[in-house]
């Protein structure tokens, strides 16, 4: 059952006028001893506040007995209801009200928060006096509150921020989730519900449960995707592959028997360097290409010597000669030695067949290529020195005429006949052997000797004995000439 009952406003909102002592207030002060007065031109008017919307059926006001002037006297009263002050609408009551105690009006019914009363008097500069004014209400219960919690899961707030909160019924709640650094939203669950709207608006006709859900930013992903071709493969294995943006694929090209890796071909780019390393700061296709090694060509070298028998290296390797082997193409480092010892003898390098006197050769095996190196005895030396006094003479070693006067030569060692020319009014010394020593100087001398008168003699007799076939006696002892006493 709705429970009426007289109620004093809890403020004047406006009014038309009021004296020092005697201001507005004092009609509403609950005491019938004040009272309001004026004096200004008609209409006179009062607002008063009921501090709430409620519903109104009458009013009552409280006059002085005796008291002139009293509000809304003569041509009576007009009463406004409303929520809008500058806008009240109709007036609810219009009438008279006796002029003394409590008089209130009959029924009316009208909600508001606000009531205007209107003096009809419209006498110029009448005073009037309002002792106590009040209303018969009922105040309209406020509408139901609801409550929405909100909440959050780890990454994450809200606007408003996670707590609880009361909304009149059938107003509107708006909530926006706020993720964390590095999280993102995912979506809302309100009563069980999901939603992914961001911000969430809803009509609050009941108290609600809305929780922010956020999950972790996956890291940025990019893509390498691996090739090869024919001849290798690759380490990681050719394939696409997830790399975390930032990091580093490193790939390692791995040839087949008979292949080469050659290059790599990123992105249309080529690289030699294997492994590779590839910045993932965005998808990337890689490629390894490999190539077939060659199959080298084949020839035949063929080392000799004369004598044979002698060791020497091709490419460092000791080899003997004679030497055949099918190598191949390619550079070879030949190498002979300078002397050599065989069956007791020693050699020494002389030169290969092409002329060429270095023991040392490279040779460009680009076809079939027989090469000969020849040696020669080493003979022992000495040094043969031979002159002739006290003229110069023909000089000849074994009949092979070397000079005049002197003659000093390198020789093999040995023997040598030695022998000279005739020098005119000389005579001609003696043949003689001379022995040469290795390492050893040997000197002969050739004495020229002025001739004998009786070796001219004795000349001519074995000449003439021969032409007649007559024996040649022994030759006799001559003595030197000249005597010494006749030098």
């Amino acid at each position: 059952m709705k429970m009426f009952e007289w109620k004093s406003p809890v403020a004047v909102y406006n009014k038309c006028g009021e004296e020092i002592r005697h201001e507005a207030t004092r009609a509403i002060d609950y005491s019938t001893s004040t009272y309001w007065r004026h004096g200004v031109n008609h209409p006179h008017w009062i607002i008063f506040d009921m501090g709430a919307t409620k519903k109104i059926t009458k009013i009552r006001l409280f006059q002085a007995m005796g008291q002139g002037n009293r509000f809304g006297a003569y041509q009576g009263l007009e009463v406004y209801v409303g929520d809008d002050p500058a806008n009240l609408g109709d007036s609810v009551w219009e009438g008279m009200l006796n002029p003394a105690g409590w008089q209130e009006t009959e029924e009316f019914s009208k909600d508001g928060r606000y009531v205007k009363l209107v003096s009809k008097n419209n006498y110029l500069q009448m005073v009037e006096y309002l002792y106590e004014f009040e209303a018969y209400a009922e105040a309209i219960a406020p509408p139901p509150k609801h409550v929405l919690t909100i909440g959050t899961t780890l990454g994450g707030t809200t606007v408003p921020a996670p707590a609880s909160y009361e909304y009149d019924d059938g107003a509107t709640a708006t909530a926006t989730a706020i993720p964390s650094l590095g999280y993102r939203f995912t979506h809302w669950i309100i009563d069980g519900v999901t939603r992914t709207e961001n911000p969430i608006s809803f009509i609050m006709d009941r108290d609600y449960t809305l929780t922010a859900n956020f999950g972790v930013i996956p890291p940025i992903e990019h893509t390498l995707i691996i090739a090869s071709t024919v001849g290798g493969t690759t380490s990681p294995a050719p394939g696409s592959y997830a790399y975390t943006e930032g990091t580093t694929a490193v790939v390692t090209a791995i040839p087949s028997f008979g292949y080469n890796f050659d290059h790599w071909v990123l992105d249309g780019v080529s690289y030699t360097v294997n492994p590779i390393s590839v910045l993932m700061n965005m998808s990337h296709s890689l490629q390894a290409v490999f190539a077939a090694i060659p199959i080298p060509k084949e020839h035949t070298l063929s080392v000799d010597s004369e004598p044979q028998g002698v060791t020497h290296t091709i490419n460092d390797m000791e080899q003997v000669t004679p030497f055949t082997a099918v190598l191949k193409e390619g550079a070879y480092l030949v190498k002979m030695p300078e002397k050599v010892w065989i069956g007791g003898t020693e050699y020494t390098f002389f030169h290969w067949e092409d002329g060429s006197t270095i023991p040392t050769r490279t040779i460009e095996l680009t076809k079939d290529v027989s090469i000969k190196a020849t040696y020669a005895t080493i003979i022992p030396t000495g040094v043969l020195t031979i002159s002739t006094t006290p003229v110069e003479g023909e000089i000849f070693v074994n009949d092979i005429s070397v000079g005049v006067g002197e003659y000093s030569a390198t020789v093999n060692v040995g023997t040598y006949r030695i022998s000279y020319g005739d020098v005119a009014g000389y005579v001609t010394p003696e043949p003689q052997s001379a022995i040469v020593e290795e390492a050893k100087e040997t000197n002969v001398i050739g004495v020229y000797s002025t001739e004998s008168p009786f070796e001219s003699a004795w000349d001519a007799f074995v000449e003439l004995l021969e032409r007649l076939g007559l024996p040649i006696p022994p030759k006799p002892f001559f003595p030197p000439w000249p005597p010494p006493f006749l030098e």
